[in-house]
């Protein structure tokens, strides 16, 4: 009875001195998670930008996969993961600092509850450190590439007195999206005679449809 109440106080002697494992997530790109969120412009995490997640951790443990590392992905809300970053780190009992850079992945689609989750072994199963903004998920906009675009002109203008864009195609099946230059959708909807654009503000923007695409500018009286 002796001996086995002497191996159970050294196991818990050993799992104090191993101490718990903590992650946590303390700057992205030199600022704190919130003030990085405050800099974005409508809360947009922008397609091909590295962000350099600076991250305070301590008693990670050797996962059996990529050893004792760090791993930094996205999230789509909380389903599965994308752009994972792997890292091997130093351990010990104290409090250590690392830096990991994660690219924000191209999507085909507006995310509009993305994550960042940084996680590692524990010794009985991973210790998760998410990263979001107090709000809620981040934006990944679907930022357009000229290779998306058709390459023919659309036989189209934009009509200032009624402030719409009027297309004398014949062809009017499908949708259509209207792209800023930065290359981000503001205004999307199934093709029409007049497509108005009465709802953005004064620019350039190219209108993008299955048969063609036009650049116009769009004024404000």
């Amino acid at each position: 009875m002796k001996k086995i109440t002497l191996i159970i106080a050294t196991l818990a002697c050993v799992f104090c001195l191993q101490g718990q494992t903590t992650i946590n997530v303390t700057q992205i790109n030199g600022m704190t998670v919130d003030d990085y969120h405050a800099s974005l412009s409508s809360g947009n995490l922008v397609e091909g930008e590295d962000l350099v997640l600076t991250i305070e951790y301590a008693n990670v443990q050797d996962n059996g996969v990529c050893g004792v590392c760090l791993t930094a992905r996205y999230l789509n809300d909380w389903s599965p993961d994308f752009g994972q970053v792997d890292q091997v780190v130093t351990t010990s009992s104290s409090t250590q600092t690392t830096t990991i850079t994660v690219a924000v992945p191209n999507v085909t689609a507006n995310i509009g509850t993305a994550r960042i989750q940084v996680f590692g072994w524990n010794g009985a199963g991973d210790e998760f450190h998410y990263v979001t903004p107090t709000t809620g998920g981040w934006t990944i906009s679907d930022i357009l590439s000229t290779s998306e675009l058709s390459p023919n002109k659309l036989n189209a203008f934009y009509s200032a007195s009624i402030d719409a864009v009027v297309l004398n195609d014949n062809n009017l099946d499908g949708g259509f999206s209207v792209f800023n230059m930065l290359g981000k959708e503001v205004l999307a909807g199934d093709v029409s005679r007049e497509i108005s654009v009465s709802a953005l503000k004064s620019g350039l923007y190219i209108l993008a449809t299955e048969i063609g695409s036009l650049k116009f500018a769009k004024v404000n009286r």
